[in-house]
């Protein structure tokens, strides 16, 4: 019984999480509610920063902007949305810092770079994502964008 009921639970969470996903920043790169083994670091305080970037609550100037801690929710560089996206994707401030990222990646037979393969959600096993988090956790420590990575 204690299955069944632990069953029915996952699967009105998942449907719950169905329908609103598409409204989450999270959702783009965590498709099911399954527990990712592989989304912990080692280290809390880059664990803390890679989770803020999944979920969206990160201290980048969108996200600050929108809760009137800034005037622009601008990139100060780009003056582009200071987004989870565009810091992992397009920033010109760390262009040098995501060539070495992406080059890191292809060493270790990561072929696609984009927000949900960067951030734990691609199609590889357990052990290739830690690889792709730890990669992750360089290049957050390398742009040196957060007061704690």
């Amino acid at each position: 019984i204690k299955r069944m009921v632990n069953n029915a639970m996952r699967n009105t969470w998942q449907r719950n999480y169905d329908s609103i996903k598409h409204d989450l920043h999270i959702g783009i790169i965590k498709p099911n509610i399954e527990s990712w083994t592989w989304s912990f670091y080692e280290k809390r305080n880059l664990e803390t920063i890679i989770t803020r970037l999944r979920i969206g609550h990160v201290e980048l100037n969108a996200y600050l902007h929108n809760f009137n801690m800034l005037d622009n929710p601008n990139c100060l560089h780009c003056n582009t949305p200071e987004t989870p996206k565009h810091y992992l994707m397009s920033c010109t401030k760390f262009t040098n810092e995501r060539a070495i990222f992406k080059q890191r990646l292809i060493n270790e037979e990561v072929p696609t770079f984009d927000v949900k393969t960067v951030m734990g959600g691609g199609a590889f096993p357990s052990e290739k994502q830690k690889v792709i988090i730890k990669t992750l956790a360089k290049f957050i420590n390398e742009t040196k964008r957060f007061s704690s990575g």
